[in-house]
């Protein structure tokens, strides 16, 4: 049977102090029915502080995390901050709870962007380059938010003998795997146990604009709640002083997911047994039909390799890292992963001459099988941005395998050696089906 893929929870951070910054991470849970099984409803409740003093638009109780009912736009937030400054923490308790059977759960960390958005001239003081539109890793903030996950008690404060999770810089932490729970190991319990239906389990976890360090408080085993705002603090302390201006105007995003199986069925299962889902561009083309020039002539051959239109994009016009498709030219790309509608969109196409040529567009399509296809209304544009957003959701599907693109620029628009739209990639969130034992 397939395993649930339980509330997926996107992450974005992003950081303008001397202007304004706004920070959200928020939280949700996947419909796709493909995914769905049947015995397992996971709930997610949260409690959130900020620089020492509870958050309530970011803290909520149990909940079912895709029911539409968040504390903001319909969504359930875990940041969502503004004038984020160097030395600002925060701490979060995160309550996982199914319902259901017994299971085994995994966790997927995934560093999605580290972009420099813009920058100002503090930046460009220290050194900085000059932001790159089309470079999502352009930043440095990566480096300077600093992370600590760890089991917790409950408690929402880090003591002597909980077990780290993971730690370190956002650049490192957001792009890693965990086992909660499988066939081999149980991090709860210490052994190689399920997950218990109906039972809490909790996941702390503290965030630092700055130096992050360990000041663990002695384990009291206690039921009441210790709380950040005690005088005995968080159990983590946070220091901004070194933060150089390099990070003005970044921004950070990351995906973090949940994925479980139910541990009757699968008694064999790790967590190693197959990919959670991620950010990823397509992993092959599968037809590429050439068009021409505007005067009739063929492409450029520099520029006519479809598989420089694979993984992610490069972000730059530079020959041997797109493809173009002529003037009437299509390109069919697969991903090897069902592509899922997710909140919000799900694919996001680059071109790559933004601001260099007059208006390039392409029509695209999406299919389950590559035989039957649907059309979004609006086509892929290099303008205003070289980055076209669609949402499965206006077709009504929950998830898509292939994504063709075809040409359908206007040619009195270009000058004769024009050669129609150009694909530096695409960036889809995709989720690998893993069948259990």
């Amino acid at each position: 049977m397939l395993p649930t893929r339980l509330p997926a929870k996107h992450i974005i951070l992003s950081l303008l102090f001397i202007t304004v910054l706004i920070g959200a991470w928020y939280a949700y849970k996947q419909t796709s029915n493909a995914f769905a099984a049947e015995g397992l409803d996971l709930v997610i409740d949260n409690t959130s502080y900020y620089n020492g003093a509870i958050s309530p638009t970011t803290t909520w109780e149990f909940s079912d995390l895709d029911d539409g009912n968040g504390p903001s736009l319909g969504q359930y937030l875990f940041f969502n901050f503004s004038d984020v400054k160097p030395g600002d923490f925060g701490e979060d308790t995160i309550g996982l709870q199914v319902l259901g059977s017994d299971y085994y759960a995994c966790v997927d960390l995934s560093l999605t962007s580290d972009d420099d958005t813009s920058s100002n001239e503090p930046e460009l003081a220290t050194g900085d380059l000059p932001d790159n539109p089309l470079d999502l890793f352009d930043g440095e903030l990566g480096e300077a938010i600093n992370f600590l996950f760890w089991i917790d008690d409950g408690d929402n404060v880090f003591e002597d003998n909980e077990t780290i999770l993971e730690e370190g810089n956002a650049k490192t932490v957001l792009d890693s795997q965990w086992t909660l729970a499988d066939s081999n190991s149980n991090i709860f319990s210490g052994a190689s146990d399920p997950l218990l239906a109906g039972s809490n389990y909790y996941i702390g976890k503290a965030w630092c604009f700055g130096t992050l360090a360990q000041t663990p408080l002695v384990q009291d085993n206690s039921s009441t709640e210790r709380t950040p705002i005690d005088s005995e603090g968080p159990g983590v302390t946070c220091s901004g002083e070194a933060e150089p201006n390099q990070t003005q105007t970044d921004s950070l995003t990351a995906d973090i997911e949940f994925l479980s199986v139910q541990a009757e069925d699968n008694p064999d299962y790790s967590c190693g047994d197959c990919s959670i889902s991620g950010t990823f561009g397509a992993d092959s083309s599968v037809e590429y039909i050439q068009g021409l020039k505007k005067n009739g002539s063929p492409v450029d051959p520099a520029r006519t390799n479809p598989s420089t239109a694979l993984g992610t994009p490069e972000g730059t016009n530079a020959i041997g890292t797109f493809v173009s498709l002529g003037f009437g030219g299509s390109l069919t790309l697969k991903f090897n992963s069902a592509v899922v509608n997710v909140p919000g969109n799900d694919i996001a196409i680059h071109e790559v001459t933004n601001g260099i040529y007059p208006l390039e567009i392409a029509k695209v399509e999406v299919s389950q099988n590559g035989s039957s296809w649907q059309t979004f209304v609006a086509p892929a544009s290099n303008q205003p941005t070289p980055v076209s957003n669609f949402d499965l959701d206006e077709l009504g599907l929950s998830w898509i395998k292939y994504i063709r693109l075809t040409d359908t620029s206007n040619p009195g628009l270009h000058n004769a050696t024009a050669d129609g739209f150009d694909v530096d990639g695409i960036i889809v969130h995709t989720v690998d089906v893993c069948v259990g034992s």
